[in-house]
Parts: C-alpha cells; structure tokens; sequence
C-alpha cells in the first residue's frame, strides 16, 4: 500500500469513528436520523429556565408623618366610637432620654389625648404605636397600631362609660329594679338638689310622687368612678341599695318588698 492510498484509508477510519461517536455518545444527545450528511446534536435533558418574578405590589401609603397618623385615627375614632376633637390641638415631645430611634409626641386637644410613638425610618416608619388615646371626659380609652397603608390595629378599647352623673346613675338602677323585679317606676323625677354628708361626700336627693333616690358619690376629677344609690317606695314598701360603676355595673346591697 503506497503512502496516499494508506492515508485515504487512514481518513475513513476517522470520520468513520467520528460518525460512530456521534450517534452512540452520550445518552442526552441524538441523531437526527432525517439527515445523511449532518450530524444534528439535540440536547434533551436541558432548557432554559426563565425564573417568574412577581411583580412588587404597590402600597398605598396613607400616614407619612405623625401628624397624618394622628389625624388618620382621629377619623376612625369619631366613625367608630364618636370621640371627636374639637379644640385646638396642643403637642408635646415626651422622648425619653435613653429611647434609642425612637420618637414619643402627646397630643391634647380638650379632653382628648393622644400619645403617638415610632421608630426613625426612611422615606416614612412602617407603624406608628398608639400607647393612647383618651376621652377623659367619658372614660373612653383606645389602645391600637397605625399602618402606614392605613391599616389600624386594637388591642384594647374601653368604651364610653354609660354613667357620667347622678342623673344617669338613678336611671340606670331604674331600670335594673324593672328588668330584676318587675317594678315600675316614674318617668318624672324633681331634683332636690346636693348635700354634704360628713364622710366627705355628696348625696343627690330626686322625689317622684312616693318615690325617693338618693346617689351618693366622692367628688373625683375629671370622672366619678361610683354611686351609691339608695331607692325607696314608701306606699309599696320598696327598699334596694347597690352601687354603680361608671361602666355601667351594678352590685346590689340589698333588697326588699312588703
């Protein structure tokens, strides 16, 4: 065999090896058998991987500053709850010294206080924590979060007391004496006036026909926390005495009927 014929031979074998190579090589790869002159390479166990990322949901940002967190729940108070602020608002910073990023203000505006706290935070704090916000005219107190999308948090509320003076307190026992003992009483009542007892208290004095209340109480700023009524029926022989919270919650003494 002359040199150019071995090395036609030698070429064959290689493209020979190559072809063979091409069609029995790696399990992922495969000929296309559609081809004579090609050799067609399809990866099968791999593909582009195009990672779905959510698009970032927008938030609406209603509270910016204290003053919007204020107002924001100012609104939501008097919706809810009917506490209104209807004096001027007075501010007050009451940071304490070792608060570390972290702002307190007080607002005051008449018997309304507020008292706002939150964390330094760029462009706007995420939370604003209410530590309170009270009506100390009607016993109403409020305990909550403010987001600043407008979310609102409670974590505790105390409503309005129902039972503000002796007027409200003698209604109030009235209508348990119905509702426990079936027992009518008048709608009209004259007002007698207050007197000093030696214990230092004040005593309401309200007729109506043979009807007599008496509330007693311990002046107290800015609420009085309870009454204690006395009810008497002389013609029927009634006699109750309890006490009632400014809440509303009675505790009966005693009672009796002849």
């Amino acid at each position: 065999m002359d040199e150019r014929t071995f090395s036609s031979y030698l070429i064959a074998i290689l493209v020979s090896g190559l072809v063979v190579t091409s069609c029995t090589g790696s399990p992922n790869q495969t000929a296309d058998p559609s081809e004579n002159n090609e050799i067609v390479v399809v990866i099968e166990n791999s593909a582009e991987v195009t990672e779905e990322v959510e698009p970032t949901e927008e938030i609406s940002i209603q509270i910016q500053d204290f003053i919007s967190a204020r107002e924001y729940l100012v609104a939501y108070l008097s919706n809810q709850y009917g506490i209104e602020s209807k004096d001027p608002w007075m501010e007050a910073n009451i940071t304490p010294a070792d608060a570390a990023g972290v702002t307190t203000i007080r607002y005051v505006s008449g018997p309304l206080w507020i008292v706002i706290s939150a964390e330094a935070s760029v462009p706007y704090p995420a939370l604003y924590n209410i530590h309170e916000a009270s009506y100390i005219a009607n016993g109403f107190r409020w305990v909550g979060m403010v987001a600043l999308d407008g979310t609102i948090t409670e974590t505790e509320v105390i409503p309005p007391w129902p039972v503000l003076n002796t007027d409200q307190a003698r209604n109030a026992v009235l209508v348990y004496l119905l509702e426990t003992y079936d027992i009518l009483s008048p709608a009209d009542w004259v007002d007698e006036g207050f007197s000093q007892t030696g214990n230092g208290t004040s005593v309401c004095k309200y007729l109506s026909e043979s009807w007599t209340v008496l509330v007693e109480f311990a002046p107290a700023a800015p609420l009085v926390s309870s009454y204690k009524v006395f009810v008497e029926n002389i013609a029927e022989g009634i006699l109750w005495e309890g006490d009632i919270s400014g809440q509303g919650e009675i505790n009966e003494i005693s009672f009796s009927q002849q």
